[in-house]
């Protein structure tokens, strides 16, 4: 590789490092769609690298998944108490859309509820939790949402 191309390379990297950080504190701040960005900014990378180690689609996806799901946890090390406090209902759809990372449709299916409904549980449970793990501030725009 030439001197050129490893510095080409070093900014890309530290431009992509730079997006992450920032990605993360808008997640951490409340923007829930910044986990999902970041997820999409990587998950074709951490795919090949599972796939490579295992030899195995299926063991590749479910690795991939794990992975980002541990990520998820260890960004708010309070999360689980926070859900274990959380209304049944609320935290059902919470941990089948944002953890188990499945669609409305899948989770009214599971739930055997209305999409409306579970609409209407994701945005609340995401308020408790993000109220319970101190991410919704005053004056917030993710206060505002409804």
């Amino acid at each position: 590789m030439t001197g050129f191309a490893v510095r080409a390379r070093i900014t890309l990297m530290t431009s992509r490092a730079a997006e992450d950080i920032e990605l993360l504190n808008r997640y951490l701040g409340g923007d829930v769609a910044a986990f999902d960005e970041l997820v999409r900014a990587h998950e074709d990378r951490v795919f090949g690298v599972c796939l490579r180690m295992m030899r195995d689609r299926d063991a590749a996806l479910d690795a991939v998944q794990e992975t980002f799901v541990t990520v998820f946890r260890k960004l708010r090390p309070d999360i689980e108490n926070a859900l274990s406090e959380m209304p049944e209902e609320f935290r059902a759809a919470v941990v089948l859309v944002d953890l188990e990372g499945l669609s409305l449709e899948q989770a009214a299916e599971i739930l055997d509820k209305p999409i409306g409904t579970i609409k209407s549980r994701l945005f609340r449970g995401r308020r408790i939790l993000a109220e319970a793990l101190g991410n919704l501030r005053e004056g917030s725009r993710h206060q505002k949402e409804e």
